[in-house]
């Protein structure tokens, strides 16, 4: 690819990811809710089983909420409750999409084909991404929101035990063919209570379709 169409290719993702980026930054907010319940339904569930009160779980909950929701778009929340830009950020929906765009325009720019065919094909492959488990899917959405939503559960479960001052958790795992080999290696591993499992995770729920449990230690 010569210089001028390199160019071309980088201005053209730089518009793609600018024409996203008003849509996604919106996102934090419609998403803060649904984490809500999910992490007070968490800690109501963690708080019955030890027969405790709520107390500040829903501070907590609303907390986690807001901070989560904009780490998920690569960004964070200052000190008045803004959102700005994390420069830290180790993991975003953002980030994953401007990789597609990016392998998705190159790829094309690289053909040397003529310019109004190469945007042609581009508009093709990006179309393309709204299908099946395609970047713009309604399977990515729903398994990204999914994982989320199950994620801020296991979080506020593990709050409430917290809370209540308990001290040691044990990682259970299917035990099937199904299981990974991160939440293999926790499999019947003893923690005490904000002690990472060998995964790094401090509870279930750290990927898609996770089926791990905690068990309380007494």
């Amino acid at each position: 690819m010569d210089e001028e169409r390199k160019r071309i290719a980088d201005a053209f993702i730089d518009a793609l990811v600018l024409a996203i980026a008003a849509e996604w930054y919106s996102l934090p907010d419609v998403i803060a809710a649904p984490l809500e319940s999910a992490v007070l339904s968490g800690v109501a569930q963690g708080a019955l089983q030890l027969d405790q009160t709520m107390d500040e779980a829903e501070e907590a909950a609303s907390q986690f909420a807001a901070e989560r929701s904009a780490e998920l778009v690569g960004l964070q929340r200052d000190d008045e409750g803004g959102l700005i830009e994390d420069e830290d950020a180790t993991w975003s929906i953002a980030e994953t999409t401007r990789e597609k765009i990016e392998q998705i325009v190159m790829a094309e720019f690289s053909k040397d084909l003529p310019l109004d065919e190469t945007m042609k094909n581009i508009q093709t492959a990006l179309e393309a991404q709204t299908l099946g488990s395609g970047i713009f899917s309604e399977k990515r959405a729903q398994l990204i929101s999914e994982t989320e939503v199950t994620n801020a559960q296991v979080g506020g479960h593990y709050q409430a035990w917290a809370q209540a001052g308990v001290r040691r958790v044990k990682w259970i795992t299917a035990e099937d063919e199904r299981t990974c080999i991160p939440c293999a290696r926790n499999d019947r591993v003893v923690r005490k209570m904000g002690e990472r499992f060998p995964s790094g995770d401090l509870h279930p729920g750290g990927h898609p379709h996770c089926r791990c449990s905690l068990e309380l230690i007494r």
